[in-house]
């Protein structure tokens, strides 16, 4: 027992974490039960490799970005918030809106995924984003846009796109 509570931390989500859970046996071993049959062992995979993996685990998780289980597409939004790789864009961009993701948290988490990319295509999808009927979503994009632009006009998506039109790079 003293082991255990000597060896864990908490991470930034108050979730008890190994320290030494990204040696390369455990990497490997979070991306072999990315295949399990089980969601939720995929979700502690994708868990896993978000807090110890690399850029190139992401062509790995994104598939499951389209997985029916909506827990386990959060986890995975959640982690293509830390693993950066232009490959993620446009199914981040994909996920972005309910037609193509139903489950608000998951929007939610792509729209903070996006922040990462300054393109012009994630600024035009944020903008969009800004529109959602749920006020997770506009609140995450907004905090992206924050973050990629450097500027704040709130929810108004017309002022968003006026400084757009009048920004040479924006």
């Amino acid at each position: 027992r003293d082991f255990t509570i000597n060896a864990m931390a908490r991470g930034g989500d108050g979730a008890l974490i190994a320290p030494f859970g990204g040696e390369p046996i455990y990497v490997e071993m979070y991306q072999q039960a990315l295949r399990d049959s089980d969601s939720s062992v995929r979700a502690a995979a994708v868990r896993g490799l978000a807090m110890h993996g690399s850029p190139e685990d992401v062509s790995r998780i994104l598939p499951m970005l389209s997985d029916p289980d909506h827990l386990l597409r959060w986890e995975v939004a959640r982690a293509l918030q830390r693993l950066h790789n232009p490959e993620a864009i446009k199914p981040l961009l994909e996920h972005l809106f309910e037609p193509n993701e139903p489950d608000a948290q998951v929007r939610a988490s792509v729209a903070s995924a996006l922040g990462q990319y300054a393109d012009t295509r994630v600024l035009e999808a944020l903008f969009a984003a800004l529109g959602d009927r749920d006020l997770n979503v506009n609140l995450a994009a907004l905090d992206s846009l924050r973050t990629l632009t450097g500027q704040d006009f709130g929810l108004n998506i017309r002022s968003w796109v006026a400084w757009r039109k009048n920004s040479e790079d924006p």
